[in-house]
């Protein structure tokens, strides 16, 4: 029996899976540019602050202003003279309680990281953002 007609069977076309279509590539390609410039970024943030904390010289804290003594003639105080009446004490004569409140007060996690809380930064600085000002 002659046929008629050529029957082709369907065609089957060539589908790339999901993770190889350029839908899945852009997005994550754009996401993985960003993520490397947010890391250069902190890099370089991290750089320059830790280059400021080792410019900062530490013994010019001896030389603020305190207040002026004045003796009488048996070398006992007569009075003070001064704009702000400071006395510097050595750390290791500070109380234990005196460090623990302040670090308490400032910085919970203080001995848990090395100078910068990251997290608090990210998060004061999302504050700041939806606050529109400085808070």
């Amino acid at each position: 029996m002659p046929v008629s007609f050529l029957q082709f069977a369907p065609i089957e076309r060539y589908r790339p899976r999901w993770f190889a279509r350029p839908l899945f590539y852009v997005p994550a390609g754009i996401l993985l540019l960003l993520l490397i410039a947010v890391a250069i970024y902190f890099l370089y943030l991290y750089s320059t602050l830790q280059a400021q904390a080792a410019a900062f010289d530490l013994t010019q804290l001896e030389q603020m202003e305190s207040a002026s003594v004045i003796l009488d003639r048996n070398d006992k105080i007569f009075g003070q003279i001064y704009v702000e009446n400071r006395e510097t004490i050595p750390y290791d004569q500070l109380q234990a309680d005196l460090i623990n409140a302040v670090v308490a007060t400032e910085d919970n996690k203080s001995y848990q990281h090395s100078g910068y809380d990251l997290l608090g930064i990210a998060r004061d600085g999302l504050k700041n953002a939806a606050a529109g000002n400085v808070r």
